[in-house]
């Protein structure tokens, strides 16, 4: 089962759930600090691609500390982009104030 279900089902698989996925994103930094985006000095696919995931760790418990800093540049960025804001639902904007 995906992350992102276990962490929806709640209970204790959705803590070790929250756990692999930070781990998961933490050990990520590197790549992520090797360019302005993910390893490219340009807005690609792959940000857009992860943006959602980054968009929703807030409303799923799962903070990251300040060394991530590329998690929030690459959500405000990518949320900066009007296909990206376009594309949430009332239930997704309300995720982030």
């Amino acid at each position: 089962m995906p992350f992102i279900d276990q962490i929806d089902a709640g209970g204790r698989p959705a803590e070790a759930a929250r756990k692999r996925l930070r781990d998961a994103l933490l050990a990520s930094i590197p790549l992520f600090k090797a360019a302005k985006f993910f390893l490219n000095p340009e807005l690609s696919l792959a940000d857009c691609a992860l943006a959602p995931l980054i968009w929703r760790l807030p409303s799923m418990d799962i903070a990251l500390p300040r060394e991530a800093t590329w998690s929030t540049n690459t959500a405000t960025v990518s949320s900066a982009t009007r296909g990206f804001t376009r594309s949430l639902t009332p239930e997704e904007k309300a995720l982030r104030p």
